[in-house]
């Protein structure tokens, strides 16, 4: 492994094969984004439709006017396709797909291939979108993005995923019925997208910029801002360690359970004092990245066909539908047939030219993600060791009186104050406690657990008859027995 692979991490690293052999052949091929809603409200077919063929007639003008009216076309583009559309009507259901090239202005011989699918069944509307860059030359860096066709439809139409509108702005969570709603939407078991939150603070600068995060990534995550005193009914629910305040921002994967949830596998970034524009538009590149990212990974977003499943399909009605009129025309039909069998022998060629590529690339990313998950429970499990050897150190230099716990909602930053180091209590624990403490004198709990704190750990660590009878001492002067767990009565 090369010096540089080794400083730039175990991904680039496991990535770096890839690279190579990719330099050595043309073209690159990369999926960059990929969305997958439903379209809601009336004739929600034909207005996405219409929409999508806006935004392509706008990057390529011969598109007929037909196409609004969903028509299939096929027209010239600006990279190896067509712009084209096919269309499917029968068992009570639409299905209209399309694809568009569009060469980058900047970057010679670089290609965007947007492939787009629209379809209905028992009057449900169903949109996919995905991005791919194709490039011949040079592999210039590029900035990632979503497919561009998504902001047409989620400004004009109404997309949703989750059970929830997708929206191009960020949503704010400013009260308990607007909470509620989000709390179903975050614990829902089957959610599809990422759940991106900012908690806004008093006098604190978010973490990143609100007016232009869901310009980017609206449709492939669900965004939402919390309030103040929101954001601290999401700790007192998850706890801290997977909570969200201050100015922060946390991406809740799809699966999250408070009750099982690890703090790493949901990213955090913090807002800091410190931080300048650079710092901001640094931490804005990375959740955007991310949430590209994730939308090419994920399992749980919708798969649709790629387009030249569509367009074969399309060839081989077309064939069908011609034997079917023209039995008096034999030549006719052994033209049309040869037509079809040299456009599915090109198309042939060239899917299995894209899929062998796009099937390297996704072999090491699935080594790469290996290799990255290896390293992450590595980082998690230096990350325990450190958390243990600081609360020890913690522990050790106490130098603080000892507060009495008053209020069991403060039973998590009590804990953590005065049990550091002795006594670990399980964020679902502290939760209930926190919510449902039903103990007739909480004086006496937190008094009890200071008591196990500096007696009955200590005679764990370091058994022995002195420290026993210092622990029983203790325990008989806050008028407590010591039974034990699980026995018979």
């Amino acid at each position: 492994m090369s010096h540089d692979a080794k400083l730039r991490g175990p991904m680039s690293a496991a990535l770096e094969p890839l690279a190579q052999r990719m330099r050595g052949q043309s073209p690159l091929i990369r999926s960059v984004s990929r969305v997958a809603f439903m379209i809601e409200g009336d004739n929600a077919f034909d207005k996405t439709v219409r929409q999508v063929v806006k935004w392509m007639k706008n990057r390529s003008a011969n598109i007929p006017a037909g196409a609004f009216d969903g028509l299939p076309f096929e027209v010239g583009g600006g990279g190896d396709h067509p712009a084209e559309a096919v269309r499917f009507d029968e068992d009570g259901g639409r299905l209209w797909a399309a694809i568009l090239d569009d060469s980058d202005k900047e970057v010679a011989r670089r290609t965007w291939v947007t492939e787009i699918t629209v379809g209905e069944r028992n009057g449900r509307t169903a949109f996919g979108a995905r991005l791919i860059n194709i490039s011949r030359g040079e592999d210039v860096p590029f900035t990632p993005s979503r497919p561009g066709v998504v902001h047409g439809v989620i400004s004009y139409l109404k997309a949703v995923a989750d059970g929830v509108p997708l929206l191009d702005k960020v949503v704010p969570i400013e009260n308990e019925d607007d909470f509620e709603q989000f709390w179903e939407l975050l614990t829902n078991p089957n959610r599809t997208l990422p759940v991106i939150v900012t908690a806004i603070a008093p006098g604190i600068e978010p973490v990143v910029d609100l007016n232009s995060l869901p310009k980017r990534v609206s449709g492939l995550a669900h965004i939402v801002t919390l309030t103040h005193e929101m954001s601290w009914e999401l700790t007192r629910r998850v706890g801290r360690k997977v909570s969200v305040y201050d100015g922060a921002t946390r991406i809740y994967q799809p699966g999250f359970d408070p009750d099982d949830a690890d703090p790493f596998q949901h990213g955090l970034w913090l807002s800091r004092p410190t931080d300048d524009g650079e710092a901001r538009d640094r931490r804005l590149t990375q959740i955007i990245t991310w949430t590209l990212t994730n939308s090419v990974r994920s399992k749980r977003i919708p798969e649709f066909p790629r387009y030249a499943e569509f367009r074969r399909w399309s060839d081989e009605r077309r064939s069908k539908a011609a034997k079917s009129l023209g039995q008096s025309d034999p030549e006719l039909i052994s033209l049309y047939e040869a037509e079809i069998k040299q456009l599915n022998e090109a198309m042939d060629a060239k899917m299995a030219e894209y899929d062998d590529l796009l099937t390297a690339a996704e072999d090491d990313l699935s080594r790469a993600e290996r290799l990255e998950k290896e390293a992450r429970e590595a980082n998690r499990l230096l990350r325990q060791r450190l958390e243990a050897l600081e609360n020890s150190m913690r522990a050790n230099d106490r130098d603080f009186a000892d507060e009495p716990l008053t209020k069991y909602e403060d039973i998590e930053a009590w804990a953590e104050k005065h049990l550091v180091g002795s006594i670990w209590i399980s964020p679902k624990a502290l939760r209930e406690t926190a919510s449902n403490g039903q103990f007739g004198d909480i004086g006496l709990f937190g008094r009890t657990l200071l008591m196990l704190r500096d007696f009955y750990v200590p005679m764990r660590r370091n058994p022995g008859k002195e420290q026993r009878e210092a622990y029983e001492q203790k325990r008989q002067s806050l008028g407590l027995e010591d039974n034990p767990c699980f026995g018979n009565p």
